[in-house]
């Protein structure tokens, strides 16, 4: 899908974690394929799942952020021009057998970016 034009904005009726789905057990796994080559700023949102006020991703041309009640809890890089596979890993929260217990990853073109605990997990849900 190619968007052109300042101000011109798509809705996606899809909702990758809902509010009735459990990803403090369950866990989600989101991947993103996309390609930004024209924008009027670095801070303009190209693409956002979730709820800015709880808690969301944002893809802007130069950068992918996580949010959490507004905080920049993990995020990465990229130039414009560039095609970019993304993926924001959601560990589960409540196996406490697990060392990575409770972590949300970014990964970049399939390189591990960062990782960072996610907070209250049900922050993310959003319909």
């Amino acid at each position: 899908m190619a968007i052109q034009g300042a101000g011109v904005t798509a809705t996606v009726n899809y909702c990758p974690i809902a509010d009735n789905y459990a990803i403090e057990s369950l866990g989600k796994t989101i991947e993103i394929d996309f390609m930004s080559t024209k924008s009027n700023s670095d801070s303009d949102v190209l693409i956002r799942i979730g709820d800015p006020a709880k808690g969301c991703i944002d893809i802007k041309p130069t950068g992918a952020y996580l949010y959490l009640s507004g905080t920049d809890i993990v995020h990465t890089n990229y130039r414009v021009g560039e095609r970019i596979k993304l993926a924001f890993v959601f560990n589960t929260s409540n196996n406490t057998d697990l060392y990575a217990n409770g972590l949300v990853y970014i990964i970049n073109n399939g390189i591990l970016e960062r990782a960072a605990d996610m907070g209250y997990a049900g922050s993310y849900t959003s319909d």
